[in-house]
């Protein structure tokens, strides 16, 4: 139950929104006290009963849903009215209509460590266990803000042959509805969705459900957001470079060439014109900026994204596919297509590489890389421990193939996990130096998942191929492990 000063109240001052209150205390003074409990000051009703209620965990929750509720609206600088009482009941100096949280969290939490409210403390703890969430969900999100949209740039009756040299060469996407591209009519269809209806209702239109793709084009597509363009076959991947729209009026009509040289002009009604006189469905223009172009749909595109790829409609929103978008495009970049043969074997590389690592010891390790060598076609051989003679030099296996003119595959095998260190190549280098091996090759295999620098750099050095844990294990799926003795 909430605390009461033994003060007279003059309530008529008791007015949320204001920091201070004014009490007549005891000795008959009258003058403004700040609203601390412990201080026994006056707690107005909104205070008393938002304390009352943090009792409750369905109350906390309630008000950790206000706030998830402000964050997820973008809202983040924005408290309820409930919390904005609490705050200028604690003597917090904020705005009449706006809280900012960190100002708030703090004024607060001083206020409650100094007196000691133990169970409002536990409450606003996990308050703000719920903002630093809210905070970092936040956070994700802007991240994401920038739309994905797939647009076509077909536009209307004779537009394609100009609309594509326009993309490719001077870096334009484009719309048709050449009837309404002039600056005027622009403006309006870019001041609202009832604005925006009016003008085709005006000009005897009616609302055609394909109105959605110039609203989309005008008033949704806005700078950094991404542009997957449909062609042939292929793909193009752009980021929207401003805010600006062109229309028919304010483009540069230059740019207006077809694929065979053929230019466009504007008549004396307001369309783009061929050469043989016929209007082109040309309108809107946004500048874009590359980010990959002609990217094989077949080969980069995931199932859902080439599905999407196919629909016939001028624009969407593909938000949904933002993600296959971004692997389409790191495929690309890193020139790697989807391959199913690839997929599999490297699935299944990791397993085997898993079980290599926990099942085989060192001698175990050595059998399966010289059963590998066998089934590539050559003659292994185990030598015996220190066989060379000197402590620094090691081969454990040696394959050699007749058929090449007994070109030989010196290996040392190492069962590591982690990384391996540059001690394995000086060990098989020293032993080709010791047993004077001239046409032969030299290999370190191990289950590590990375050779240390200078590692690296010493076999760069010899000659040495250095093979991880997971290279091995590809080859040998690549091989095959269904005759694998081990």
């Amino acid at each position: 139950m909430a605390i009461e000063c033994n003060a007279k109240i003059n309530k008529k001052n008791d007015i949320a929104g204001k920091n201070y209150h004014r009490c007549t205390n005891e000795e008959g003074t009258n003058s403004p006290k700040t609203c601390y409990i412990e201080k026994k000051a006056y707690l107005c009703s909104r205070f008393r009963k938002v304390k009352a209620v943090c009792k409750k965990s369905i109350a906390i929750r309630s008000l950790h849903l206000k706030f998830a509720k402000f964050y997820e609206e973008g809202r983040t600088s924005m408290l309820s009215l409930d919390v904005y009482a609490i705050g200028s009941r604690l003597g917090i100096s904020i705005g009449v209509r706006y809280v900012r949280i960190p100002h708030f969290l703090k004024g607060v939490w001083r206020y409650l460590v100094k007196d000691g409210h133990e169970y409002i403390t536990s409450c606003f703890s996990l308050l703000v266990l719920t903002i630093i969430s809210l905070e970092g969900r936040r956070k994700k999100m802007k991240k994401m803000e920038h739309n994905y949209w797939m647009h076509r740039c077909t536009c209307g009756d004779r537009a394609w042959p100009f609309t594509h040299e326009m993309l490719r060469n001077h870096k334009l996407i484009s719309i048709g509805w050449s009837d309404f591209s002039t600056k005027e009519k622009q403006l309006a269809l870019t001041s609202g969705w009832e604005s925006f209806q009016k003008v085709f209702t005006d000009a005897g239109w009616g609302l055609p459900r394909n109105r959605y793709n110039l609203w989309r084009f005008l008033n949704e597509m806005k700078a950094g957001d991404i542009v997957v363009v449909p062609l042939q076959g292929r793909f193009d991947v752009y980021h929207i470079a401003d805010d600006i729209v062109y229309n028919n009026e304010t483009i540069d009509t230059s740019v207006w060439v077809d694929w065979n040289g053929n230019k466009a002009w504007l008549n004396s009604d307001g369309y783009p014109t061929d050469a043989d006189g016929q209007q082109i469905d040309m309108g809107f223009y946004r500048k874009v900026e590359p980010i990959a172009i002609d990217i094989p749909r077949g080969e980069y595109a995931e199932q859902a994204l080439y599905s999407r790829l196919k629909i016939m409609q001028t624009n969407s929103n593909i938000n949904d596919l933002r993600d296959e978008v971004e692997v389409a495009l790191n495929r690309f970049t890193n020139t790697s297509p989807i391959n199913l043969h690839n997929e599999f074997v490297s699935d299944a590389a990791n397993g085997l590489l898993q079980q290599m690592r926990s099942k085989l010891n060192d001698s175990k390790l050595e059998l399966l890389v010289e059963w590998y060598m066998k089934q590539l076609g050559a003659d292994t051989e185990i030598p015996a421990k220190n066989a060379s003679g000197h402590d620094e030099g090691d081969a454990d296996v040696i394959a050699t193939f007749g058929r090449l003119n007994g070109f030989t595959i010196l290996i040392q095998v190492k069962a590591h996990q982690g990384f391996t260190d540059e001690w394995a190549v000086s060990q098989i280098t020293t032993y080709k130096k010791l047993n004077h091996y001239q046409s032969s090759q030299m290999w370190v295999v191990s289950t590590c998942d990375n050779f240390s620098d200078q590692a690296k750099r010493d076999a760069d050095a010899e000659g040495v191929r250095l093979i991880t844990g997971l290279e091995f294990a590809q080859m040998l799926i690549e091989n095959g492990v269904y005759s694998m003795p081990l």
